[in-house]
């Protein structure tokens, strides 16, 4: 989920709750009273509550599992990414991410519980494929117990690197969501989604990124 996407979706629920206010201010009005008179009036009145809820409800996922990791990244905007350790999965060997020689790279936080993480997977693998020799690398690391992030890629192919954190850093624990992606370039931040992405949208990170 894109800034814009989250920013158009909080405005129609803000209105959808404005006027779910407002259908109750104005029936209340109208039967002269602040508590409904008959069952019709209470079935509409606890439809309005329910979907006020519901949008409440909404408002506080979008926030947590959506501006928070943003807005956490995006402090770092321009700068390098709090160091972190992890386990290079293909080859059992304990790696630093500042180790990544290459310019431009595509940080993926995944889980192998997550149905949008295991499904941009393949796409991930293309974008790999095609731009490895633009500089450009994917990383998949999870915060998974190892031997079940392992059983998971034995039953792949995929060309990029896959491991699971030793040692994280505050920023990376504070992302709860998955997956959530960051593009990096120079060891830089540049850019982050939350949520699953397709070919396209990746394709058009790395060739920006790898046409520098």
């Amino acid at each position: 989920m894109t800034t814009t996407i989250i920013f158009w979706l909080k405005i129609a629920v803000y209105l959808f709750i404005v006027y779910s206010v407002y259908t109750l201010v104005r029936d209340g009005i109208r039967r002269k009273s602040v508590l409904p008179t008959g069952k019709k009036e209470w079935s509409s009145v606890a439809s309005d509550v329910l979907f006020l809820a519901l949008s409440v409800f909404l408002l506080t996922v979008i926030h947590k599992n959506y501006e928070t990791p943003m807005e956490a990244v995006m402090q770092y905007q321009g700068k390098a990414l709090p160091e972190f350790s992890y386990t290079d999965l293909k080859n059992n060997t304990e790696k630093k991410f500042t180790d990544q020689k290459n310019n431009v790279v595509i940080l993926n936080i995944w889980a192998t519980w997550c149905p949008p993480c295991r499904k941009e997977m393949p796409e991930l693998d293309r974008i790999q494929k095609e731009f490895k020799d633009r500089g450009v690398a994917v990383v998949a690391i999870s915060d998974e117990d190892p031997a079940t992030i392992r059983n998971f890629i034995s039953k792949k192919n995929y060309s990029f690197a896959t491991g699971s954190f030793l040692h994280s850093n505050e920023l990376i624990n504070s992302i709860n969501t998955r997956p959530v992606s960051i593009l990096l370039i120079d060891g830089m931040v540049k850019d982050i989604v939350v949520g699953a992405r397709g070919y396209s949208f990746f394709h058009d990170w790395a060739d920006i990124a790898g046409s520098r």
